[in-house]
């Protein structure tokens, strides 16, 4: 077999698509050398140099505000606590909703982002990938979606307000910034807007 080789003597039982133990390994931790585990999973008694969050997002675990800040919680308490003050965080994935677990990590302090657009030169038709999504099935795409949707998945840029009953511009024309939350003077009315 081509990669007995790297197999740990000591763990060649283990090795299988959850797990694995490479041979020469100079750590006496009783953990994987790699391991893939869904998020959400048993994490907890386990160590990691760097941890990769490869396509965490899809439409079920980020429909709502309450999801995306479930996963957080997770993210945040049980996957991070893993890797320590020397270790690595990376996310790999493609954007679902606005509001998504990647927007939420995008405004955290320290993180750098890298943000790559499907179509990348509309003037000379290029895309990221070519060879497998050309210019062509790209249009096919833009026709297919909302302008929100299209913007959001596949060229990676959030429009705030698309298809909202108010824009950004409407809020921000209403805000005044000399008042303070839970101001209230005699005589006002106080309107609520639910959305259920």
């Amino acid at each position: 077999m081509l990669f007995r080789s790297f197999r740990d003597a000591n763990h060649s039982n283990v090795w299988n698509q959850n797990q694995l133990y490479v041979a020469g390994r100079v750590t006496s931790e009783k953990d994987p050398t790699v391991q893939a585990l869904g998020w959400g999973n048993q994490i907890y008694g386990r160590r990691a140099d760097k941890i990769k969050f490869d396509d965490i997002a899809d439409t079920e675990n980020q429909a709502n505000p309450q999801q995306v800040q479930k996963m957080l919680a997770w993210i945040d308490k049980m996957a991070l606590s893993r890797i320590g003050q020397r270790g690595r965080a990376l996310w790999f994935g493609t954007r679902v909703n606005a509001g998504d677990i990647y927007s939420v990590l995008s405004k955290r302090e320290g993180y750098r982002w890298l943000r790559y657009p499907f179509i990348t030169d509309e003037e000379n038709e290029r895309t990221l990938w070519p060879d497998h999504f050309g210019f062509a099935y790209a249009n096919v795409l833009r026709a297919e979606l909302s302008p929100s949707d299209w913007q959001l998945i596949y060229q990676n840029v959030e429009v705030m307000g698309v298809g909202a009953d108010f824009t950004d511009d409407m809020l921000e024309a209403a805000f005044d910034g000399s008042r303070v939350l839970g101001m209230w003077q005699p005589g006002w009315r106080l309107i609520a807007g639910l959305d259920l």
